[in-house]
């Protein structure tokens, strides 16, 4: 813990240098939590195939996709399976409802693989699939 034994040494120093330390440590924090979310996906793009084929777009088109499934899923849970108000029965035909809403998901990972609108191979287009898909959630 090398930063906080800085920002505790610090203190002897006064006031402005901690604040000095800590802004530091504010801007460390967010390099670290923005290198942890982002770093894994830009590893796995370069580290096969995807990045030979230069295959970007098929990744930030498969993450659309994604959010545009979770959009449509959101919507039709809110129209079509509203919240039980009994509490403590089971609505078997609401349970049945939100499964099949959440088969929207493979409805949507199925139409990216099969359509022609990606482009290269299939074990590209799974990858970015994939990849696309685990990213943006």
């Amino acid at each position: 813990y090398p930063l906080c034994a800085l920002a505790v040494s610090a203190l002897d120093l006064g006031c402005h240098s901690v604040e000095k330390i800590l802004g530091k440590m504010t801007i460390l924090h967010f390099f670290n939590c923005a290198l942890l979310a982002f770093a894994p996906s830009f590893v796995v793009y370069k580290g096969t195939k995807l990045s030979e084929f230069r295959a970007w777009n098929n990744v930030i088109w498969s993450g659309m996709a994604y959010i545009g499934t979770q959009l449509v899923k959101a919507l039709l849970l809110a129209s079509l399976a509203p919240g039980s108000e009994t509490g403590t029965e089971i609505d078997w035909i609401q349970e049945v409802m939100k499964s099949l809403i959440g088969v929207l998901d493979i409805v949507g990972m199925w139409l990216l693989l099969s359509t022609k609108f990606l482009t290269n191979g299939p074990e590209v287009r799974a990858l970015s699939v994939g990849l696309g898909w685990g990213h943006a959630s």
